[in-house]
């Protein structure tokens, strides 16, 4: 909920990571009436009281988000990130399309005629992309596909609502068709990863799949996020003591664990340690409660092991996950791969993303637009003057937890000229 898309519709902060202030924003000065998400541990860290002493209903499962019957609503479902859709515990954590079409149900309840703004964020598209996680990936866009549908209906049947769909970027470029390798080459020039798009080394040697075709039978195995394949191979192996711990975690539903910030740290003199994880991350791909594979092949495994070399040297910059980490990217890479499909970065890209719109002012949304004229047509509809509204809020509220943070620097409202 303090991410920087929700936070940019209803909070003030100079800079996105000031999860903290943003939640105390979102408690003492409610600029929204429902909210519904994950980041329960940024609320405490702001030394909030509970939400009841504020006024406000609250929910943290699925059951007690259907049972919510009046507003102002606060559902936080997870410590930070909610958890990637392929691994959701339905019962503790609703879906996408449950969180939009409740709120969507309330806020109707209360606005009556006056009519509301609602925004639906599908985040994890985002951020599955980033690690190339094919499987994750496609669940998340799956969910979101689910929440669409389900405002379109809601539209549909109240007559006078407009549902937009769009992004600010297209992350990871994924594409459709590739040549990967489909056994090691023989001879051996270094370190070109047989594992990319496409091999110089594997074609002139003729092992590479040329065929015009996509697996999608390869995702519809995987059951398992490749982040949480990758936890789960960290705590076979012995690294840490719970696969589900660390500071931005994605695959607890609330609990989160004692898992060592810096796990790489215990491999980087262990041999036999690093050879058990790449044993486990190679289970953890052939098993049916993660990636499916039939049979992990014998340069696939080489493959877990350059990942597993790197996480071990490259210590702290890996924490649970820091910057990124090379475990769940090669986990992500060779089930990509085996579903011939492409991706051209760990990144963002400047392709053009979609833009849909449905309902009335509907035709105020083709074309070509840059993204920040979404806002501004949709406050144009909605006759909001965005400068008055701003004022209203006065002058925001920052937590003395970011004051005194290694952020410190961005707390000064309003901003040093």
């Amino acid at each position: 909920m303090t991410d920087a898309t929700p936070a940019s519709f209803a909070a003030h902060a100079r800079l996105r990571w000031l999860h903290r202030t943003i939640a105390l924003q979102y408690a003492r000065q409610r600029t929204a009436d429902v909210m519904l998400g994950g980041g329960a541990g940024y609320f405490r860290q702001a030394a909030l009281p509970a939400p009841w002493e504020l006024g406000m209903h609250y929910a943290n499962t699925t059951a007690g988000l259907q049972a919510a019957t009046s507003l102002p609503l606060l559902g936080l479902f997870a410590e930070h990130d909610l958890p990637w859709e392929i691994d959701r515990e339905p019962r503790q954590v609703p879906s996408l399309r449950q969180m939009a079409s409740r709120a969507a149900e309330l806020l109707k309840a209360k606005a009556g005629s006056n009519g509301f703004f609602l925004l639906v964020e599908g985040s994890l598209i985002d951020k599955s992309a980033h690690a190339n996680d094919l499987g994750a990936h496609l669940h998340e866009i799956l969910a979101y596909d689910e929440a669409v549908g389900a405002m379109l209906d809601f539209a549909r049947d109240d007559g006078e609502t407009l549902v937009i769909s769009t992004s600010d970027h297209e992350t990871g470029g994924l594409s459709l068709g590739r040549d990967p390798v489909v056994r090691q080459p023989n001879a051996s020039f270094g370190p070109e990863a047989p594992l990319r798009s496409h091999s110089l080394l594997g074609e002139a040697e003729g092992v590479v799949d040329t065929a015009y075709a996509y697996h999608p039978e390869v995702l519809r195995n995987q059951t398992a996020s490749a982040d949480v394949m990758a936890r789960t191979a960290l705590l076979v192996a012995g690294v840490v003591a719970d696969p589900c711990g660390g500071e931005g975690d994605p695959c607890s539903s609330g609990g989160g664990g004692a898992a060592t910030s810096a796990p790489a740290a215990a491999l980087a003199t262990d041999a036999t340690r690093r050879a058990a994880l790449v044993d486990a991350l190679a289970a953890q791909l052939g098993s049916s409660a993660g990636g499916g594979l039939s049979e992990v092949r014998g340069f696939e495994v080489e493959f877990l092991r350059e990942a597993v070399e790197l996480f071990a040297a490259a210590g702290a910059r890996y924490s649970l996950w820091g910057k990124g980490s090379s475990l769940y990217r090669a986990l992500g890479a060779i089930v990509s791969s085996r579903a011939k499909v492409g991706w051209s970065t760990f990144s963002h890209t400047a392709v053009d993303v979609p833009l849909f719109s449905y309902g009335p002012g509907s035709h105020r949304f083709r074309g070509s637009l840059d993204n920040a004229e979404i806002g501004a047509r949709l406050a144009a509809l909605m006759e909001l003057d965005l400068s008055a509204a701003t004022a209203a809020i006065g002058t925001p509220l920052v937590a003395e937890e970011d004051v005194a943070g290694d952020q410190s620097r961005y707390t000064q409202w309003p901003p040093p000229p």
